[in-house]
């Protein structure tokens, strides 16, 4: 009996033993088809943009699908790079009423092979964490050197405290950028020298008090330039001047060659062509014998 029990029991403990084994062996396996570092974020009001990475699996197909409340969406459109191991997937539309009550939404990723079974991946986010604001609108400046501007559209009203705004000063005399975070409109440009040239821009994010991701700025807005034009007139006619004088003794030379004005003005003087008659050529033939015949 106990020969026969400890034969039950070696079995089963290598059954156990195989078993394990294989589900490791599977879950390792099935989790190398699951997609990984799911990512995404909201800009230009209702675009989405989400990625996500792969193994690289031949007849190997995922497919991306936004999800909120009762309404489940496909992706429309997806990218990928050249070794197919990153896919980009782009929403052009998520414009849902409501939004602002149900901020909430979740991302699955599925797909099908032929080879193996894919794990899918699910992923909730919060709109408001990976909101990517638009630039500031209508950004001016005024005689009295006030600046203004309005705020970014949203899908939905929103109070103008979420918004956080930063002022970029690019001293183009200087070479020097200041930046000034958290300024409200108007804003007064009190610390210009009216005699250098400026440029200005803006960007915005959403303040964490109203549930945005605070790492998240917008684009620069446009440059605008504030200042005297001077300095840049005053390059600018140099420039031109100096490009005028070099097309200019270009020219010359080429017609001085072209027509050979300075052979014209300036040509050469003839040597004078001394004729000796047979009589002298003797005499001097001579002379240079009775130099030889002194000198031995």
């Amino acid at each position: 009996m106990k020969t026969k029990a400890k034969s039950i029991m070696i079995h089963l403990l290598l059954f156990v033993g195989f078993t394990s084994l294989a589900n490791l062996s599977y879950q390792k396996n099935h989790s190398r088809t699951s997609a990984k570092d799911l990512q995404c974020i909201f800009y230009n009001v209702t675009y989405l943009n989400c990625t996500f990475h792969i193994e690289v699996l031949e007849e190997t197909q995922y497919y991306l699908f936004f999800s909120r409340k009762k309404h489940t969406e496909e992706c429309p459109n997806y990218t990928q790079d050249m070794q197919k191991s990153k896919t980009v997937c782009h929403f052009p539309s998520l414009n849902f009423p409501n939004y602002k009550d149900f901020p909430e939404f979740t991302i699955y990723v599925n797909g099908t092979s032929k080879q193996t079974v894919i794990q899918p991946l699910s992923q909730e986010f919060y709109r408001f964490e990976i909101e990517k604001l638009n630039p500031p609108l209508h950004v001016s400046v005024a005689d009295d050197l006030r600046l203004k501007w309005e705020q970014p559209p949203f899908s939905f009203q929103i109070s103008p405290s979420c918004f956080i705004y930063e002022l970029c000063i690019d001293d183009l005399h200087l070479k020097i950028k200041t930046q000034i975070e958290n300024i409200n409109t108007p804003y007064t440009l009190s610390n210009l020298d009216l005699s250098r040239r400026y440029t200005l821009q803006l960007r915005v994010k959403g303040g964490g008090s109203c549930g945005f991701n605070e790492s998240l700025w917008s684009d620069w807005t446009e440059a605008i330039y504030v200042g005297s034009e001077k300095e840049k007139v005053s390059n600018n006619l140099i420039l031109a001047l100096v490009t005028v004088l070099l097309i200019m003794i270009i020219f010359l030379v080429c017609i001085c060659r072209r027509y050979k004005l300075l052979y014209r003005l300036y040509p050469p003087i003839p040597h004078p062509k001394i004729k000796i008659d047979e009589a002298s050529l003797k005499w001097i033939q001579a002379q240079g014998h009775t130099s030889n015949s002194n000198g031995y």
